[in-house]
This record gives structure tokens, C-alpha cells and sequence, in this order.
């Protein structure tokens, strides 16, 4: 990449024929070998050296007496359409005249063409024969050199020359004679004005850290499974991560026409590699190139399965009046099924440390009016010192809590009774159950109001009769209107739910001290014809707790 760019090295065993008492390189056709042609001599993408210079490592010229020149452009096969080499190229061509000539003392042992990247050389060949000798004779001829060039974009700059050695050294002295360049015009259009403050092609922060990235270098989350960005559309694109065994993990794609990039990776980024960086490169097919870095910052991740929790009395009194904010953070975890993992291992909350950058909590939620909220922002950190950047938030509202109905008997039967030869009050054959939950304050009041309407058969007879409730004094009142059939005050002692009519009576009462309970009040005026006859009506069941009701429900 250009940013750190891979140094790969290329190279082709050039064979060497030796006479005795003089090393002279084998004769080349001078003309262009088949396929083959001049690369483009611009000064944007060649640098030629008549006379050869050092390439990288200083040349023992004490080793040189003289050395031939290049004699025509460096050729090669598949060039582009504006004579650069490419991602296709598989051979190039040196062509050089004149001799190589040692020092006196010295000798002369190989002369093996080579194409570098940087200062390694691939595949140069070796020498198995010494020579005394001290001068190599070259003839106008060109010299093949087999490349690789499928992955270009991190080759270039290739430099073009021979390697000598020397028996009486260990030294190799690279001579360069051309260099092929990337067009750094094109390059400074892709990536901007400038990569530092003016950047065209980066990676897309997933993160915010107290660290402010600067240019096209960016921060990624290590719990990261996408990695997009911004480029120059329609060029490819790869993606280089190390993995955890050190070996360079390449990943392509190509750049939309939008200008926008991304990768789905198999993992998450920070299993896929133990480093600190991932890399991205757009390119060409003559290896023009401009990179991005992205730093991959651990994170541990923070979800929630609710977003909001009612704060009732019970609640502030049982879980945050009086306790720590540590304390009020693990049940708010707790209630809101909040979860924190690292790379997708998940955290027992006892093993990590809830945090948040609110602070006495209790005050604050014990403050609130009810109907009012405060959202608390939870935030991890584990052992080793691995933080969330995000916040689960947890909206908590205050409530005067809840008076509602649970269940009700969904039908009250009074079985089959015989008309009365005088007025009797008929009860329930089972236990009726009229049964609230109550999360309101200590204290507070509630009531269970009852209406039923008059009992009628099916062929539209009214009963002679009518539904009654029958209080804890034994008096007796009408259904007809809403009447109070329970009521209570909030208790912490009581077990909820609450059955209110549990204590109503199942059996049959005459009209003198009649046990508590609802009734059908019945006179010896009922129609009772025949075995079949029934009578229905509809009770409707009101929780009341001042200034209003806050539940109804119905029973037949």
C-alpha cells in the first residue's frame, strides 16, 4: 500500500556464460522481442539512468572499474494503452552495451538482471561457477526478466538493473538503469489536495475517541463486521488486514459509482487481526494507488431490551432510595436486560463495571414528579480496561404506580333453585373472584363498585327480583345503580394479586342477618316456567381510586 506500501520483490535468473579469463553476458536479439514494445519514456512514469546508479544500498564503487549503459527504453509485454506496464505484465526487457569491469584485485563472478521494489529483490537466481576474471563484455541486445505483476498496485516504483558480485566480496552491488513511476498527478486527484486535511478516499469512523483522527486515517470499532468509506468511483479496491498468524488477508472489491465502498468481513475486525491497523488501497490496473488506515479500537459493546422503566412507589423505596449509584446502575441493568460483550462474548454484568457520568441518582429519580423521566446513559468497562463508547439509555418515569384488575369471574351461576314461597337471597354456587393488583403508596384507597341490570329469561321475561350486594352490617342494596361492593387501602403487608370477594358468601340467605357477599334477591312471584327456564343479566365491575375510575371489567 502506499501508505507503508508491501515491498515485494521481483526478479528472473539471467543465465551467464563464462569464457575462460573473461565473464561476458550472453548475446540478446536487439531488436523488441515478440509481444513486446517500449513503456512510456514520459517523465511522469519513467526515470532512465544512462549511467547506472546505486539502488538503495550505496554501490562499493572500489569493487567497479566500469560498467555498460542502457542502451535503449526499458520493453515489456501488455502494456497499457499508453505504454505502462500492468497487473497483465509477465516480462520485461532490459537492453544495455558496454562491459562490466573490476577493480584490479577483484573479480567479477555474476552479472544477473533484476526488477526491486524497494530493497528486496524476488527470484534473482544464483552463480555456481567462479571466474578470476575482471571484465564482462556486453553486446545492444535485451535481456528477459520474468515478473508478477498481478497485484501492481503494491510494486511500484520497479527499478530495472543488474546485481553484480564479486569473488573477493560478499557484497552485491544493485545497478539501477530505469525506474518505472506511478503517475502521482493521478494519484493527487483520487486522494485530494491533501490526505492530511483535504482527503477524498478514507474509511468510515465507526467510533469517536478523546484521540481526533486527522485526514483519511480513521477509527474503527474492533466489534466492527462492515467496513465502508469513500473513494474515487470505479476503481477497484482492497482491503488488507494481518491476521492473527501474521499472514496479509486480502480482501477486494471495487468502489461504486457513488463514490462510497464497503466490505462485509466474516468476523469481527478484531479477530480477524491482532494489530492495531487495517488498510485499504484504491488502484489501477498500471498500480496507481492511494491508501487510507483505519485504527481498529477495542470496545466492548452495550445493548438493551427495553429503552424505558416505570418507577413505582415499591420501586423507589425497594431499589433506589438510599442505595448507591453502583447499586441503581445493576438493577436499571438488570430490569432492562441490558447485555455487554466483547467480540461477541458476552459479560455476566457482575464481571464488568457499570458506569455512568450521572451522579446521585436516587436524589435525582425520588425528585421527580410523577409523570416526569429522567434518562440515565449506562456505559461498561471490564477488567482490562476496555470501555463502551456507546450508552445504553434507559428512560425512567416516576408513577404513583398501578391499581388494576387481574381477573374477574367471567360468569357468577346460581344453579337451579326452586321458587322461594317467600323472598330469599340466592348466592353464588363458587367462589367469586373479583381480584386486583395494587402498586400504589401506602395507604392509598381504592374501591370496587357494582351495576347489574335487571335478570331476564329468554323468551324476555323480567325475574321478579333483582341482583343485590349485602355488606359487612347485613344491609341489603340494590344493583341497579353502581353500588360499593370493596374497598381497601394499599398495604405492603398484602399478598397481590387480591381476591376482594373472597370472603363473600356461597350460600343461599334468608333476609334476617344476611352474611356478607352478592345475591340474587328473588320473590315468590318468579315465573318459573318449566325445567328450562333461565334468567341472565350482566354485572359491571368499576376500580375506582379518587377522583376516578382506573378499571372496568364484566361478569354475566
Amino acid at each position: 500500500m502506499k501508505l507503508g506500501k508491501w515491498i515485494i520483490q521481483l526478479g528472473l535468473f539471467l543465465a551467464v556464460v563464462f569464457g575462460l579469463g573473461t565473464l561476458v553476458l550472453p548475446a540478446r536479439a536487439a531488436t523488441l522481442p515478440a509481444g513486446a514494445r517500449a513503456v512510456n519514456t514520459q517523465s511522469a512514469f519513467y526515470k532512465p539512468h544512462v549511467t547506472p546508479v546505486g539502488d538503495s544500498d550505496p554501490i562499493d564503487w572500489s569493487l567497479v572499474a566500469d560498467y555498460p549503459k542502457l542502451a535503449a527504453p526499458i520493453a515489456a509485454n501488455n502494456l497499457s494503452p499508453n505504454g505502462r506496464v500492468t497487473n497483465k505484465t509477465t516480462k520485461i526487457y532490459i537492453s544495455i552495451s558496454g562491459r562490466f569491469l573490476a577493480q584490479s584485485g577483484s573479480n567479477i563472478t555474476s552479472v544477473k538482471p533484476f526488477v526491486r521494489n524497494g530493497t528486496k529483490v524476488l527470484n534473482l537466481g544464483t552463480s555456481t561457477v567462479l571466474f578470476p576474471t575482471t571484465v564482462s563484455t556486453a553486446l545492444d541486445s535485451y535481456y528477459e526478466i520474468d515478473v508478477d505483476l498481478s497485484r501492481i498496485q503494491n510494486l511500484i516504483p520497479l527499478n530495472v538493473g543488474f546485481a553484480v558480485t564479486y569473488q573477493n566480496s560478499s557484497k552485491t552491488d544493485y545497478l539501477k538503469f530505469a525506474e518505472l513511476l506511478e503517475d502521482a498527478e493521478l494519484e493527487r486527484e483520487w486522494g485530494g489536495g491533501s490526505l492530511t486535511t483535504d482527503p477524498k478516499m478514507y474509511i468510515d469512523s465507526t467510533i469517536t475517541t478523546n484521540d481526533p483522527t486527522t485526514g483519511n486515517v480513521r477509527n474503527i470499532k474492533g466489534s466492527d463486521k462492515k467496513i465502508t468509506g469513500v473513494g474515487y468511483p470505479g476503481l477497484d479496491i482492497e482491503l488488507t488486514i494481518t491476521d492473527t498468524n501474521g499472514k496479509e488477508v486480502v480482501y477486494d472489491s471495487q468502489i461504486g459509482s457513488d463514490g462510497k465502498f464497503e466490505f462485509d468481513l466474516p468476523d469481527y475486525v478484531g479477530k480477524l487481526t491482532s494489530k492495531k491497523t487495517v488498510g485499504v488501497q484504491e488502484y489501477n490496473d498500471t498500480g496507481d494507488a492511494v491508501g487510507a488506515v483505519a485504527n481498529v479500537i477495542p470496545v466492548l459493546d452495550i445493548t438493551t431490551n427495553k429503552q424505558a422503566l416505570s418507577i413505582d412507589p415499591d420501586t423507589l423505596e425497594d431499589n433506589i432510595a438510599g442505595k448507591s449509584d453502583s447499586d441503581i446502575l445493576k438493577w436499571i441493568a438488570q430490569q432492562a436486560g441490558i447485555t455487554v460483550s466483547y467480540l461477541g462474548d458476552q459479560y455476566n454484568l457482575s464481571d464488568v463495571t457499570l458506569k455512568s457520568d450521572q451522579t446521585d441518582l436516587a436524589t435525582q429519580i425520588a425528585d421527580l414528579a410523577n409523570g416526569n423521566s429522567l434518562t440515565v446513559k449506562i456505559g461498561a468497562t471490564n477488567s482490562a480496561n476496555i470501555s463502551t463508547v456507546d450508552t445504553a439509555d434507559i428512560t425512567l418515569t416516576r408513577t404513583d404506580g398501578a391499581l388494576s384488575f387481574t381477573s374477574i369471574s367471567p360468569t357468577l351461576e346460581f344453579g337451579s333453585v326452586a321458587v322461594p314461597s317467600q323472598e330469599m337471597l340466592f348466592a353464588p354456587t363458587t367462589q367469586p373472584d373479583i381480584s386486583i393488583s395494587d402498586t400504589q403508596a401506602s395507604g392509598t384507597p381504592w374501591y370496587v363498585m357494582a351495576q347489574a341490570t335487571d335478570l331476564t329469561s329468554t323468551d324476555g321475561r323480567k325475574l321478579a327480583g333483582h341482583m343485590v350486594y349485602v355488606d359487612a352490617d347485613g344491609e341489603k342494596e340494590s344493583m341497579a345503580n353502581a353500588v360499593q361492593v370493596a374497598t381497601g387501602v394499599r398495604d405492603r403487608k398484602t399478598t397481590y394479586p387480591q381476591n376482594t370477594a373472597s370472603k363473600w358468601s356461597t350460600k343461599n340467605q334468608g333476609l334476617t342477618d344476611p352474611a356478607t357477599g352478592l345475591y340474587i334477591d328473588a320473590l315468590p312471584t318468579v315465573y318459573a316456567g318449566g325445567d328450562t327456564m333461565q334468567y341472565q343479566g350482566t354485572i359491571s365491575w368499576q376500580l375506582t381510586n379518587a377522583p376516578g375510575s382506573v378499571g372496568s371489567d364484566i361478569s354475566n
